[in-house]
């Protein structure tokens, strides 16, 4: 309860937001705006009278306006329909030795202002009014020691769920940057990165995440900067198989060396394996093995079934990794029952025994099958089949249960090893 008071109060009490009415002129856009940037050091580059002139406000505009993804075409469109209607959440602050406006929040919205401002023609002269003065909010922190932290998260709490939404891995950026300026709040200015449950649970709080869906962001944004920083050919299309990656409990730590503790990395082997299977093949031409989301499991189960020649055939890109999977699939009846086992293992350790309310003998009954299948794991196939009898006679016990659904769950465990035996 404390965790969740303090994570609540982090930031409560230390700054304020004033309504305000800004001309157009008085806005400049923010070169740390989140949507283009994916790394830490673009923050704070530029100073308050660069951020100013027109050489970084042009270039700025330029990258809001040409990339489609911002859709900022769409705005101009919509504004020259309806005229400027304020929709809340446009966050500027002002910039000290200047008369203007940082816009934190809103940058879509000035860019397209300005474009028709610049672009008048054939705009209704009632639009062109709807945007001489642009009613804004103006943020005030009153603790300096906070006004990062503060800033991220006020901006990115609208961005993370707002009309334009930040994309997969900026979203996980965000997520880095405010998790650093906690850590930075609560350890000092020179803290290195390291996982810390406490701070994490704050940024979760702030955004309305989950403990576990945060640190994963976190594991996410590590593991894409180590890959820029070694100079892979990474980008933001790579989201979903870095995740796949650090979250599979097969091959993150074996495999890829990902360190889920602390660091929330890979070492040097998990990133070369990373990159040679799902970013640029060992050939240097082509499709890396991994090109496509749905063929990870695939790799997972040449992995856990095939050769270590067949695993190698496809880290090469030797070898399609649809080939080697049909091949592993066509191999694994002659390799016995172990993948099958492995699977009701699985299934009966993920059982939350307390939720059935049976009594005690029940609950160890099931934990004696999941030690005996355990132990199946590790002998031959002869003496498997007995220890698969002996499974048949405790499922017999387990369908006597006067709890319904240990009935049901041994009546479907009792036929899927009737079925291996035969």
């Amino acid at each position: 309860m404390e965790t969740d008071q303090a994570a609540a109060s982090q930031i409560a009490g230390k700054y304020e937001l004033n309504d305000i009415v800004v001309e157009p002129q008085e806005l400049l856009l923010d070169p740390s705006n989140l949507r283009f940037i994916l790394n830490e050091k673009e923050f704070g580059r530029y100073s308050n009278s660069e951020i100013a002139s027109n050489r970084v406000q042009d270039n700025i505009y330029q990258k809001l306006i040409k990339n489609k993804r911002f859709n900022v075409k769409g705005l101009v469109t919509r504004i020259k329909t309806n005229g400027w209607i304020p929709e809340g959440g446009f966050y500027i602050k002002r910039i000290s030795g200047t008369r203007k406006y940082l816009v934190l929040e809103g940058n879509r919205r000035a860019c397209a202002i300005r474009y028709i401002l610049e672009h008048p023609e054939g705009v209704h002269p009632d639009v062109l009014k709807t945007i001489e003065n642009i009613a804004a909010q103006q943020l005030i922190v009153f603790d300096k020691n906070y006004e990062p932290l503060i800033e991220r998260v006020i901006v990115s709490t609208r961005n993370t769920g707002g009309v334009l939404p930040f994309s997969p891995i900026h979203t996980a950026f965000n997520a880095y940057i405010t998790y650093m300026e906690a850590l930075k709040t609560e350890y000092g200015s020179k803290v290195e990165f390291f996982y810390d449950q406490k701070e994490a649970k704050k940024v979760a709080d702030s955004y309305g995440y989950s403990g576990k869906s945060t640190k994963k962001l976190l594991g996410i944004y590590r593991v894409f900067e180590q890959l820029l920083k070694e100079r892979y050919s990474v980008n933001e299309n790579h989201y979903t198989l870095i995740a796949l990656a650090i979250s599979n409990r097969t091959l993150k730590k074996d495999y890829f060396k990902y360190d889920s503790d602390r660091s929330l990395q890979m070492e040097e082997e998990g990133l070369v394996r990373f990159n040679s299977l799902c970013i640029t093949p060992e050939t240097g031409d082509g499709d890396p093995p991994i090109h496509e989301p749905k063929q990870f499991p695939k790799f997972v189960q040449i992995y856990q079934l095939g050769s270590t020649k067949q695993l190698r055939q496809v880290e090469g890109n030797n070898r399609l990794l649809e080939d080697v999977y049909r091949k592993v699939r066509a191999g694994e009846k002659e390799a016995g029952i172990l993948r099958p086992l492995e699977e009701i293992l699985y299934r009966i350790e993920n059982i939350k025994l307390e939720k059935y309310g049976g009594t005690d003998l029940e609950k160890e009954l099931v934990e004696d099958i999941c030690s005996a299948l355990s132990l199946m794991l590790w002998r031959t196939d002869r003496e498997g089949v007995n220890v698969l009898r002996v499974l048949l006679g405790v499922c017999g016990v387990l369908s006597k249960s006067k709890n319904k659904e240990i009935r049901e769950f041994s009546k479907e465990i009792e036929r899927e090893v009737e079925y291996l035996i035969k």
